[in-house]
Order: C-alpha cells, then structure tokens, then sequence
C-alpha cells in the first residue's frame, strides 16, 4: 500500500505549513583531497634566520613529509615529493622562459636549518612523473643523520639577487620506540 502524500484528511493551511516546514537540503560538495601538510601549522616562511635576507618576494607555501625508507636509502640518493604539494605549492613559482624545464631537471640550492647549502637537481623521475631532488641530498641525510619516519618541510623560493630557484628544509625527529 503506498503513502499518499499530501494526507487527504489535511486541510489545504496544514499542507502550507508542512511544506514551509521542509527542509531544503544543500548540495553536497565535491570531495576536496587534502595534503596532510595543509593539516599542520607551518610557518610561512623558513625558520632560518639567515635566510631571511636570501629569500626573494617569492616563497611557497610550506608541505610536510614523512620519510620513507627509500627517502633515507645511500643507494637511492633521492627525496621523492608528494606530486599534489609539488602541483600546488612549487609549480607556481617556476618560470619556464628561464630554461626552467622538469624533465631535464633545474638546478637548485638547497638549504638547511643551520643555513648550510647543498647543490641538488629538481626533476620529473620515471614514467609516473614523480617530482624529485637528486644530487646532494645523500650527503643531506648523512649530515643529518636522517632516518626512516623522520618529517622534512620543504619551502622553494626565488633567491633575492641571483632570482635562482631554491630550497630549504627543516626537520624533526621521530622518537618512536622502533627508532
């Protein structure tokens, strides 16, 4: 047996005020996917203090990531990026009229939170186009002696006299039981 709606034993007033009564159901929105690193509070700038006179009026906004084996692995000598934090927060600031091509790679200078530089290549890596750094970031883990799990932000930003592309990360440990 099936509802007959409006009710016939209502009178038309009720109707009215049943259906002014309805709520009107929004639309649902699209599922955004959201970057862990957009979770966190990161400063928007490097906390570096010297850097603050190297850094142009061009700096990304800040993403965290946590590192992964083969992140800290001597015999990859590479830090793999999250393509959505690349795609959103550092593609941007390149400028392909200065040579500044990915699949052949861009020099950068990478530098850490004591402000010691390191020469590393910024690139698309393999058929899935990962964004990577290559070069010195071996010598970057060992100096810091980073390990699996540990969490890097990356900033890039234009240098303030030369305009080059650059990098700086910080870190913090992970002071997990397992470590």
């Amino acid at each position: 047996m099936s509802k007959i709606w409006p009710p016939f034993f209502m009178s038309k007033e009720s109707r009215k005020l049943q259906k002014s009564k309805r709520k009107i159901s929004k639309p649902i929105p699209k599922k955004i996917r959201i970057s862990p690193s957009t979770l966190t509070n990161l400063p928007k700038l490097p906390p570096v203090q010297n850097l603050r006179g190297i850094i142009g009026t061009i700096c990304s906004d800040p993403f965290e990531k946590q590192l992964t084996k083969s992140d800290v692995d001597e015999h990859q000598g590479r830090l793999l990026l999250n393509n959505e934090d690349v795609r959103s927060k550092l593609l941007p600031l390149l400028n392909g009229k200065n040579g500044e091509n990915l699949a052949h790679g861009v020099k950068v200078t990478t530098f850490d939170q004591l402000c010691n530089s390191y020469k590393m290549n910024f690139k698309t890596w393999g058929n899935y186009r990962s964004y990577v750094l290559l070069g010195s970031w071996r010598q970057f883990v060992k100096d810091h002696k980073l390990k699996e799990n540990d969490h890097v932000t990356v900033w890039m930003f234009r240098h303030n006299q030369t305009n080059s592309l650059c990098f700086a990360i910080t870190w913090k440990r992970n002071f997990s039981k397992d470590r």
